[in-house]
Parts: structure tokens; sequence; C-alpha cells
């Protein structure tokens, strides 16, 4: 799992087993805590972003939740680092 932030600078995490709703809980958790402002994360359609254990992250007031559209790995900047 991995982060780019708007200057380029590169988060990742790395998992032996399947990336699950806890993990990306605890790492959009991370982030807020590294960036202390208001924080905008960008989230792809993995089945883990969609679970109402992140989305509920969203009623914090220092971060928001953006989608992606469907199916458009073009747009995610971070599908680059996995090449």
């Amino acid at each position: 799992m991995g982060a780019i932030t708007e200057d380029g600078d590169r988060f990742f995490s790395r998992f032996e087993e399947y990336v699950t709703t806890e993990h990306a809980k605890q790492i959009m958790l991370a982030l807020c805590k590294e960036f202390e402002d208001e924080l905008i994360i960008v989230l792809d359609g993995a089945p883990y972003f969609q679970a109402s254990a992140v989305t509920d992250l969203a009623a914090r007031d220092d971060l928001a939740l953006v989608r992606f559209p469907a199916y458009s790995p073009d747009l995610n900047p971070a599908e680059e680092c996995w090449r």
C-alpha cells in the first residue's frame, strides 16, 4: 500500500498477507498523525477502502476522503510506483 504527497514524497507499507480494512485504517491514521494538518486522501476502489471502518474516518475534522472514478488506475500516481 502506498501514498504520495503533492510534493512527490512517497510512503509505503508492505504486507506479507492480504491487505485488510484494518491495515488501510491504520495507514490512514498514521498519515493523519504524520501531516497533522487537514489531509485529503484519495482512494481507489479497493474493497478495504469501502468498508465502514475506513469510510467512518471521513467524520474526522482533519481528514477528507475522495475517490477515484471506477477503473481509472491511470489517474492514480501511486500506480506508477508499482511498475
